[in-house]
């Protein structure tokens, strides 16, 4: 069995996290839904990559503008909201 340090296995809790990422295009709105991971290490580095999620959302497709993601009720699943540019 191949042995991983602690970082090693942070970095792969939040990596694993990017493939919950799921963004729904409707005609006239998006909604981006992201589930961070649970252990608190990965959660930090991942919560700290919001900001830059939004700006490549934004810029992936310009004619949507993606809101700044929020907590839901949960706590480890964050939303966004788009609208879709005229």
């Amino acid at each position: 069995m191949r042995y991983l340090n602690t970082k090693q296995v942070i970095i792969k809790k939040a990596n694993h996290s990017l493939l919950t990422l799921v963004v729904v295009y409707y005609e006239k709105h998006a909604i981006a839904l992201w589930k961070l991971p649970s252990n608190s290490e990965s959660y930090r580095i991942m919560e700290e990559l919001l900001p830059q999620l939004k700006r490549e959302l934004n810029q992936l497709d310009d004619s949507y503008l993606f809101s700044d993601f929020i907590r839901l009720a949960n706590g480890r699943v964050f939303k966004s909201t788009a609208i879709r540019k005229k």
